[in-house]
């Protein structure tokens, strides 16, 4: 995780739990001058969907929060 060095984060708390077919997924880490970062997603199979959101306290911007949606699939070597 290439953002997760470059700003500073360090490593953090995450929590599986399996449902089903699928395993949820939570985690936070936190860095000293950037923030935030809170996931929670699932994986089920070759998929995974996800979010993230990016909370920085800003004196000039209350609520400074970044809030991403992904999903993708592992990649076939054929």
């Amino acid at each position: 995780m290439g953002t997760t060095i470059e700003y500073g984060f360090r490593k953090g708390i995450y929590t599986t739990e399996k449902s089903g077919d699928a395993i949820k997924f939570k985690a936070t880490v936190r860095s000293p001058g950037n923030g935030q970062i809170a996931w929670e997603g699932v994986v089920r199979g070759n998929a995974i969907e996800a979010t993230y959101i990016w909370t920085k306290k800003r004196w000039w911007w209350k609520d400074a929060r970044e809030v991403k949606w992904f999903k993708g699939k592992l990649k076939s070597n054929n």
